[in-house]
């Protein structure tokens, strides 16, 4: 059991139960493997528990994987990646258009990619620094990716990141 407190911070890998403590969703934490968790709230207080919530040890600006059309499908000649849904912000700004759209033979938008597959929207280095310079108009398949998801782990993956 790991005792922790409002403010703490746990780095390390936790099985078991986190004694003492909740989940925001008003659970007992049991089970949580590799993270951090952060405890905050009641505790404090002097209350006997505190509300902990994970905090995913996968830092999206350290990463980018996920802008990156995975080598196993320009292998198979898909250089069409990210599909630019109708109602994204993006299409409605022309000069993003001009510069980051590029249209399949049918028609569909999608993002532009950098000669090494990356979208050209992503700035700095993959798996170092990044950052997407249109993260508030990024279209819908790229709002869905969730930091350590499986679809983030297997982005990771594909481009030699630790899952």
């Amino acid at each position: 059991m790991v005792q922790v407190g409002a403010g703490d911070r746990v780095e390390q890998d936790i099985a078991g139960e986190v004694e003492g403590s909740r989940a925001l969703e008003g659970s007992w934490v049991a089970g949580v493997a590799v993270g951090v968790l952060e405890c905050r709230g009641a505790a404090a207080t002097g209350a006997p528990w505190a509300m902990v919530r994970p905090v995913s040890r996968y830092n999206c600006v350290q990463c980018g994987a996920c802008c990156c059309n995975p080598p196993q499908n320009r292998a198979e000649g898909f250089t069409d990646y990210v599909e630019v849904d109708d109602r994204a912000p993006l299409l409605r700004k022309p000069e993003l258009v001009r510069r980051l759209v590029v249209y399949s033979d049918e028609g569909t938008p999608h993002l532009r990619l950098h000669p090494d597959g990356r979208c050209l929207a992503l700035r700095g280095r993959v798996g170092q620094n990044v950052r997407c310079t249109i993260y508030a108009d990024r279209p819908l398949p790229c709002r869905k990716v969730e930091a350590g998801s499986a679809l983030c782990q297997r982005y990771r993956r594909s481009i030699g990141l630790r899952p």
